[in-house]
C-alpha cells in the first residue's frame, strides 16, 4: 500500500506545492500514524494485483492553508 501511495503521489508532482513535497511522500511511520488516528483505506484486487488506494478520514483535511493549493486540490480530487 505505501509504495502505491508513493508512486501516485509522483503524478501530482508539480502540483503538490513545493514546501509540501517530501521523499518519500508519505514515510512508512506516517502511515502507521494514519492508521492508528483511524484513517481507513479502501483498495480494488483484480487478479490478485492491488489498484487503487483510497483513504477516508473522519475529520475535515486541508492540504495547506494556501488557497491557490486548496483550489488545485478541489480541481483535482472532483
Amino acid at each position: 500500500m505505501l509504495a502505491i501511495i508513493n508512486d501516485a503521489a509522483q503524478a501530482y508532482r508539480g502540483v503538490i506545492p513545493a514546501d509540501r513535497w517530501r521523499e518519500p511522500y508519505m514515510p512508512r511511520d506516517e502511515l502507521e500514524k494514519e492508521i492508528a488516528e483511524g484513517v481507513t483505506f479502501w483498495v480494488a484486487e483484480e487478479e490478485g494485483c492491488l489498484l487503487p488506494v483510497k483513504g477516508e478520514s473522519m475529520y475535515p483535511w486541508t492540504p495547506c492553508s494556501s488557497k491557490e493549493a486548496m483550489n488545485v486540490s478541489a480541481k483535482s480530487v472532483s
